[in-house]
């Protein structure tokens, strides 16, 4: 692999970026290079005005967020670019996201993309940003590949797109091993089109886990819930334990990823290792309340023991199966770490 580095674009950028550009689509999958068939004279006012694009602190025009340009270089010439933009509005949540990048076509398949994407979420997270958004048209399976292979997690596809978000902690080195276990349901159509993510917090004090119980159908969980659109992983964890238990937890970096593969969907489950800190209001739905939710705590065994029995529900509550097998599998890979 040749000597890659970014660097930020500047009022100076000469005639090695100019001729990359014009070698570049002016619009590829929603990727814009405006400096596409500009003149040079044109090119250097419109290198200014990325300059100051990536110096504004607030939304200018209504619409126009700070963003910051990088050139990718590979053994000193340039190969590629990549745009963050500083913060979202919610338009932009919708189709724009955090980040764009692409690679000059006489340079791809050189796996340019990947370190490119790396680059871009370490300056992310320099910009304080820690999880980025990229939306990514759904025909672009290359770009799609990208953001998989930085640690990207599709949260959802429409309207002709995919959302992925990217942890910047893990680009830094913050999150490097994270387990990952499949779950395939008998009913799994080969193939998934939908998926949901969500986060769940393994709360264990003096042997005993926190626990979310449903004192009218008798059924056990783990507490957590779906993760919302624009809210950080632990963000989520942090409010879905506060909501079902009354508890304030602060917690780890994740531990373990259960992926559940059923019909068409892919279930990502993301588990934090948590200490409570403090105490606060139980905020439930109404089908919370309607169960009676309420927390509990079990000897680690106890409950281990109460999901191991997961195939008793195969032909009463598949639901109930699925759920018992994933938290039992979870219980099995993290709860014995932390008994002591």
């Amino acid at each position: 692999m040749p000597e890659l580095r970014l660097r930020r674009l500047s009022a100076l950028d000469g005639r090695d970026v100019y001729g990359m550009l014009q070698t570049m689509p002016a619009d590829e999958n929603g990727l814009i290079n405006k400096a596409r068939g500009m003149s040079y004279e044109e090119y250097q006012r419109w290198l200014a005005g990325k300059m100051r694009e990536s110096e504004q602190t607030g939304i200018v025009d209504g619409w126009k967020v700070p963003s910051t340009t990088f050139w990718l270089y590979a053994d000193g010439a340039p190969v590629g670019f990549g745009n963050v933009r500083h913060f979202l509005t919610d338009a932009l949540k919708q189709a724009g996201g955090n980040i764009g990048y692409g690679i000059a076509p006489a340079f791809r398949g050189r796996g340019y993309g990947n370190a490119l994407l790396a680059l871009l979420l370490k300056e992310a997270r320099r910009l304080g940003i820690t999880r980025a958004l990229i939306t990514i048209h759904e025909g672009n399976a290359a770009s799609l590949a990208v953001a998989l292979h930085n640690g990207g997690r599709v949260s959802e596809r429409r309207d002709g797109r995919v959302y992925v978000w990217c942890d910047t902690d893990a680009s830094a080195g913050g999150e490097q091993n994270v387990r990952t276990l499949d779950i395939v349901g008998e009913n799994y159509f080969g193939t998934w089109t939908q998926s949901r993510t969500a986060c769940r917090g393994i709360v264990i004090e003096g042997g005993k886990l926190l626990l979310s119980y449903e004192s009218v159908t008798g059924q056990w969980m783990l507490p957590g819930g779906g993760l919302e659109p624009g809210e950080e992983e632990r963000a989520c964890c942090v409010r879905e334990v506060a909501e079902e238990t009354g508890l304030l937890v602060e917690p780890a970096a994740c531990a373990l990823e259960i992926d559940e593969y059923y019909e068409d969907w892919k279930y990502v489950n993301r588990y934090f290792l948590c200490r409570v800190t403090g105490k606060t209001e139980m905020r439930l739905t109404g089908r919370e309340r309607a169960v009676g939710m309420e927390p509990r705590w079990l000897p680690v065994e106890e409950i281990r023991g109460i999901f191991a029995g997961y195939a008793a529900f195969a032909n009463t509550d598949e639901m109930r199966r699925g759920m018992y097998l994933r938290e039992y599998t979870a219980l099995c890979e993290l709860a014995s770490d932390e008994k002591a």
